[in-house]
């Protein structure tokens, strides 16, 4: 039982186009193309979040998951772990305060609507966290990209995920 992972420090670092262009390679991609809690506007060709509730039932196949979810896999069955991290966290934030706004709107998320949710603390807790989630995962397993590298080096990238498979 094996699994590639999809992950990046914070929302809004390229795993949905990853997940997208490994799905049109041919590659098995779990995840919901457009979840619930999520707007389409944002990301037109899918989002592929995997719930990580299904995490047990994954195998052979390429999952988004992120923070925490990862450390549930077990180590074992995480045949590739594909972080992604864009360097300009200004236009993280800003990218993500706008998804936020929009998705706090959608009834699946009104139980958080009027809670004030701050973007940068959102990805501060991935930035602060991130190593604690990979710990324990070989470093060999791990291939760390860019967000303004991703279209030049995403077939690296999917022969990376495809390894794992």
């Amino acid at each position: 039982m094996s699994v590639s992972i999809v992950t990046g420090v914070g929302p809004r670092t390229g795993t949905s186009f990853v997940m997208c262009r490994a799905r049109d390679a041919g590659m098995p991609v779990s995840g919901d193309r457009f979840p619930a809690s999520t707007v389409p506007k944002h990301n037109p060709d899918g989002y592929w979040e995997t719930d990580p509730r299904d995490i047990h039932a994954l195998d052979n196949t390429v999952a988004k998951l992120w923070g925490q979810s990862i450390a549930s896999v077990g180590n074992a069955r995480i045949s590739r772990l594909l972080v992604l991290e864009r360097e300009n966290k200004d236009e993280q934030i800003e990218s993500m305060r706008r998804v936020l706004k929009d998705e706090l709107m959608l009834a699946e998320n009104a139980e958080y609507a009027g809670i004030a949710v701050d973007s940068s603390d959102i990805l501060s807790e991935f930035v602060r966290n991130m190593d604690k989630w990979l710990s324990g995962i070989e470093h060999q397993k791990i291939l760390r990209v860019q967000t303004r590298d991703l279209s030049s080096r995403i077939g690296e990238v999917l022969r990376f995920l495809k390894g794992g498979l």
